[in-house]
């Protein structure tokens, strides 16, 4: 199992708070103190197995704030959609394993410049689509 350190999870905190209604650290109950030392940074600690509603296709579904890993998150993680909508985006369109899976996530759809679509806790009815954010490119090589 791939834990996430406290520098990791609060990185896609923020990278989620941008576009996917989390607010940072706080919200994934890191705490706003700062570390005594970057040794303590990569200590990683066991922590509960989130509970999950199950929608009828077996599906986890929730908020991805309690979990310390991504294999702890909810299999459909809880988006706001926009200032009055909650949606849910399957954890691997937010969390591609690896470079392979975000090509393929792009050719089906399922992420189009950045936006990703949002369904109902069914897995399965279209609500919306998510903006996440610009994508930065690295600067070209000297």
């Amino acid at each position: 199992m791939k834990m996430l350190t406290k520098t990791a999870i609060v990185a896609a905190g923020l990278f989620l708070g941008a576009g996917v209604g989390l607010v940072g650290s706080a919200a994934l109950g890191l705490g706003t103190s700062a570390p005594a030392s970057a040794a303590e940074l990569s200590v990683s600690t066991a922590a509960p197995t989130p509970t999950y509603a199950r929608n009828a296709a077996g599906q986890t579904y929730g908020s991805a704030a309690d979990a310390a890993t991504i294999e702890q998150m909810p299999e459909l993680i809880s988006v706001w959609v926009d200032k009055d909508t909650v949606g849910y985006v399957p954890r691997e369109v937010l969390f591609p394993a690896n470079p392979s899976a975000e090509k393929a996530l792009e050719s089906n759809g399922l992420r189009v410049n950045n936006t990703v679509r949002a369904y109902k806790s069914d897995g399965k009815t279209i609500i919306g689509d998510v903006f996440l954010g610009e994508t930065v490119a690295a600067p070209p090589a000297k």
